[in-house]
């Protein structure tokens, strides 16, 4: 169980719309903003704030909050922003709601200015569990509207990536979100690739690792014969 879901809404208003979410599952949300004085302020109720991404080539922010145990009835999600940003949400099951993360979220920014395509590392990561689910979220601060963002691991060992949602339009706000599972916990290294048709821009990079249920406890049950 991983992967479920994800929606994306880069209209300007803010808010983002999800449907048919399951109760007890798990909910990353993203923001992207051209300029660095485009701050989130606040998130939707039962979101938390895991950290943000500032360029220090052209000011390009990435945002990012989860909200470990959905309560099913999610819709429209709002965000206070002093800018406009553009948002993505992605759902995973049968993760770990009480201790939801397999290690430490890694922040990466790439403040050297180049053009496509672009590549961005993130650290050495070593998962607490197997049966994790990584989850990247990218952002790309350039105006070209083809922009197309993939993921690879480039030590270690995990399953295939595929990017679920993108951004690709002319206002300087682009991201994606991709994720895969690793099965057994091990170092690894993984790296967003963003390839467009433009002027440089500035990239930035959060990882995810969001816990099993199942690589927790081992329960093991004891029955009595009588005779």
């Amino acid at each position: 169980m991983a992967y479920v879901n994800s929606w994306k809404d880069e209209t300007g208003s803010n808010s983002i719309t999800v449907s048919g979410v399951t109760a007890g599952n798990t909910l990353l949300l993203m923001a992207v903003s051209d300029s660095g004085s485009s701050s989130v302020s606040a998130w939707p109720s039962g979101f938390t704030d895991i950290g943000q991404v500032t360029s220090t080539v052209d000011g390009g922010r990435l945002h990012a909050a989860i909200k470990e145990s959905a309560g099913g009835s999610e819709g429209a999600l709002s965000i206070t922003a002093s800018g406009t940003v553009y948002i993505m949400c992605a759902e995973f099951s049968g993760r770990d709601t009480a201790s939801i993360y397999a290690f430490t979220t890694n922040l990466k920014e790439s403040s050297t200015s180049t053009g496509s395509p672009r590549t961005i590392d993130s650290d050495s990561l070593t998962p607490s569990n197997g049966d994790t689910d990584i989850v990247a979220l990218v952002m790309l601060d350039d105006g070209g509207n083809n922009v197309t963002t993939t993921m690879s691991t480039t030590a270690g060992t995990t399953g295939s990536w595929t990017t679920h949602q993108q951004f690709s339009n002319s206002n300087f706000r682009q991201g994606a979100v991709a994720s895969c599972t690793q099965a057994s916990a091990g170092a690894f290294t993984a790296r967003a690739t963003c390839t467009w048709t433009g002027a440089n821009g500035g990239q930035g990079l959060i990882l995810v690792g969001l816990k099993s249920a199942s690589s927790g406890t081992t329960t093991f049950l004891m029955g009595q014969i009588c005779v």
